[in-house]
């Protein structure tokens, strides 16, 4: 780039319309796949020999702690192994291995997917389901949404965002229904929480005097992004909107 230029030069074709990451058949090509796979494999080596090093058994949230290295797992036994049943087998039970020592410190503090019980309680729900005991995924779906009154009403200082609050306990809803069925997770139950999330950011909206219809507020201040603010809250629930419920 020159002085008097504002630009770099563009030194490559023009785009032709042909995909080099990409297959025919929608799958990545080779030798991208391989170098992918191998660098996953490596990473999650990487990744499991620290876990076992700072494990921290108070701390078994998604967010930061066992019930995170769970989550991968169950991830992994999704994409990296689907077509390799063992090695899905084996990731599965890692998982619930790590989350059946989770669950024993459960608390009740926290009322979402990423920070709290809701987390554990819908991942267990799942890996119980695809381990084919029917019986424990109930008990821990049943446990889930008993807090619901909690979230819907229960408690006046819980917030709307996703990290702490409703949206969180939302996602925990959406991801079990995702995996276990509406039959699980009625249209009813995401619509209570919907609803409450929706009310309460329509009276802050009215307290402020505000031009959005819908203000949300954590600790006193309105937050934007993702884990605090409207951003996170409303991708939620534009994610129940997508799956085709209407609140």
């Amino acid at each position: 780039m020159s002085g008097s230029e504002r630009n770099f030069k563009n030194t490559f074709q023009d785009y032709d319309g042909r995909n080099s990451l990409q297959s025919p058949d929608g799958k990545i090509a080779e030798p991208f796949l391989s170098r992918l796979k191998d660098e996953t494999y490596k990473l999650l080596k990487q990744c499991e020999e620290g876990f076992q090093y700072t494990r921290d058994d108070r701390d078994y949230s998604v967010y930061t702690g066992s019930g995170g290295m769970a989550f991968l797992y169950m991830h992994l036994s999704e994409t990296l192994f689907k077509d390799n049943e063992d090695q899905r087998q084996k990731y599965l039970k890692n998982a619930l291995r790590i989350l059946e020592h989770d669950q024993h410190g459960l608390r009740g503090r926290r009322m979402t997917f990423v920070c709290g019980d809701p987390g554990i309680l819908s991942s267990l729900a799942v890996l119980y389901s695809k381990l084919g005991q029917e019986d424990k995924s109930t008990k821990c779906l049943s446990k889930l949404l008993s807090l619901l009154d909690n979230v819907c009403g229960g408690d006046p200082s819980l917030p709307d965002e996703v990290l702490y609050g409703r949206a969180g306990y939302l996602f925990s809803l959406l991801f079990a229904q995702k995996h276990l069925g509406e039959e699980k997770i009625s249209r009813d139950i995401i619509n209570q929480v919907c609803q409450v999330i929706l009310d309460s950011g329509e009276r802050l909206s009215r307290r402020e005097r505000s031009n959005s219809p819908l203000m949300f507020m954590w600790h006193e201040k309105h937050y934007v992004g993702a884990a605090h603010g409207i951003v996170g809250i409303m991708f939620m629930l534009l994610q129940v909107k997508k799956i085709g419920i209407y609140f």
